[in-house]
């Protein structure tokens, strides 16, 4: 947090005045910070938000621990790009999702640098998932000469977005009203906007209706459906390894365009297997039926939380 004596480490608890006007930190001895304005841009686990009282407001969906290794010396045999690990026989215990991508390096000369990351319900451990892919899953011979040169853990909590983030003269940017995250480029553009909504409001305009209007219009899991929409492919990381083959191999000699997107990933992966949903209820009646059904199943459970 930014205030004019410099910056300041949010620790244990923090209360915030009813107008937003003052934010107290419990540390060793309270501080109090009193401000025209305040951001919270704080992320996804926002504790300005929880001291707002907003959480209460949101719906609660459970708890995902994830932990990334960031590592050299990796045998993928893949042109660089985004890989998702799909399915009940990639994780120990049959929960959580993995995913793996390529790094930036700092030097072009420097080794290879990719990420390997391991969401699960926070029920279960995803570092135990992690390293048992790793160590004996039917990828494991890509890490037999990893190196491990960082660790990065979280715990992330899916809640519906906050509608109208502003509380008093508090406004909400970033991760911290979303569900999940908005990724960089839109804390980028809400920080901006947030940021604007504020100069417009000094000048005695009424620039918090004109953000809230943007955050509704523009972050699409404000809208009806969309987050059910959107968690309906993790469907697949229920699927056996060998249900799996089946299905992806009907996609064999398909060209499927596509990116990384929550919002498009349901219209564009499972459209792209429901094209063969004909020969699936013909060839297996009963994997047909379980996939038809992707789309009735609750958010926590196609999460997988309790």
């Amino acid at each position: 947090m930014r205030y004019t004596g410099g910056w300041i480490k949010l620790e244990k608890n923090i209360r915030i005045s009813p107008g937003g006007r003052c934010l107290t930190l419990e540390r060793q001895k309270d501080l109090q910070i009193t401000a025209r304005y305040a951001v919270a841009a704080d992320g996804v686990n926002s504790r300005i938000v929880e001291a707002l009282g907003l959480n209460k407001e949101r719906k609660l969906f459970g708890g995902f621990g994830v932990v990334s290794y960031l590592m050299e010396e990796v045998a993928c045999p893949y042109p660089k790009a985004w890989l998702n690990f799909v399915g009940r026989g990639h994780v120990k215990g049959g929960k959580g999702q993995l995913y793996f991508d390529p790094k930036p390096q700092k030097n072009p000369k420097d080794p290879p640098l990719f990420e390997l990351s391991c969401g699960c319900p926070i029920d279960t451990s995803p570092k135990e998932a992690i390293d048992w892919f790793m160590q004996g899953g039917r990828f494991s011979s890509w890490f037999k000469k990893a190196r491990v040169i960082e660790t990065r853990t979280a715990v992330l909590y899916f809640r519906t977005p906050i509608p109208e983030p502003i509380k008093g003269r508090v406004v909400i940017v970033g991760d911290a009203p979303s569900f999940i995250e908005v990724y960089v480029q839109g804390a980028l553009m809400y920080g901006y906007q947030g940021a604007k909504a504020i100069i417009r409001e000094m000048r005695g305009e009424n620039g918090f209706s004109e953000y809230i209007s943007l955050w509704k219009n523009t972050f699409e899991y404000n809208l009806p459906g969309e987050i059910e929409k959107a968690t309906q492919t993790f469907g697949l990381h229920v699927l056996e390894d060998e249900e799996l083959d089946y299905l992806f191999g009907l996609t064999e000699n398909d060209r499927i365009s596509g990116y990384l997107n929550e919002f498009t990933d349901p219209d564009r992966v499972m459209g792209g297997i429901l094209g063969h949903k004909e020969k699936i209820r013909k060839e297996r009646p009963a994997l047909a039926r379980k996939i038809e059904e992707f789309g009735k199943v609750s958010v926590k459970e196609a999460l997988q939380v309790q």
